[in-house]
């Protein structure tokens, strides 16, 4: 298993506080199978995380990991807002991708007046960008109009949906299938 959205990097936003902290969470995932975790900190206004500080936090937690012999591979990456998406430099861009590939993880608007994302996300697309939605189940955007969603995938936006979430919900059943049938 492979966990490609984690807040597991200590210290830099609602994830874990401190190093033992994330020791511990990491140990929890890698005995339930977890080979590999991808720290992705979110990238906003608010937790103003720097994405210079995720090498940074990567390597302490892939040291200390070793030196307790937890068999977990630290990818890194960032959960970017889309008003902070404008913000970055190709530098600091390339710090966020997942894993160092081409995919750039964005937030899925968590407030129902979102106005123009989709659009805005397919400009990005358009410009050669890969992009991965996270938890766009928890979007109420797309709760209450998920054909918006269903575009952005049909135009070759991927989602990150969370464990358990299209059981959750109905609106998302449907759209999930579809999402795993691409």
């Amino acid at each position: 298993m492979i966990d490609l959205h984690c807040h597991v990097l200590p210290g830099l936003d609602d994830g874990p506080g401190t190093m033992p902290a994330a020791i511990a969470m990491a140990a929890a995932a890698a005995a339930a199978g977890t080979s590999a975790m991808t720290g992705t900190p979110h990238i906003d206004h608010r937790w103003r995380v720097r994405p210079a500080a995720i090498p940074q936090r990567a390597a302490a937690l892939r040291e200390t990991l070793r030196e307790q012999a937890i068999d977990l591979q630290i990818l890194t990456g960032g959960e970017i807002a889309l008003s902070r998406l404008v913000d970055l430099s190709p530098e600091e861009l390339s710090t966020v991708r997942l894993g160092d590939g081409p995919y750039l993880l964005i937030e899925a608007p968590l407030d129902s007046a979102a106005g123009d994302f989709d659009a805005l996300i397919s400009r990005i697309a358009d410009r050669g960008e890969s992009i991965v939605l996270a938890h766009p189940e928890r979007s109420p955007l797309f709760q209450q109009q998920p054909e918006r969603l269903a575009a952005l995938v049909d135009e070759g936006v991927l989602c990150s949906i969370t464990t358990g979430a299209p059981e959750r919900s109905a609106t998302f059943v449907s759209l999930s299938t579809k999402i795993s049938r691409t």
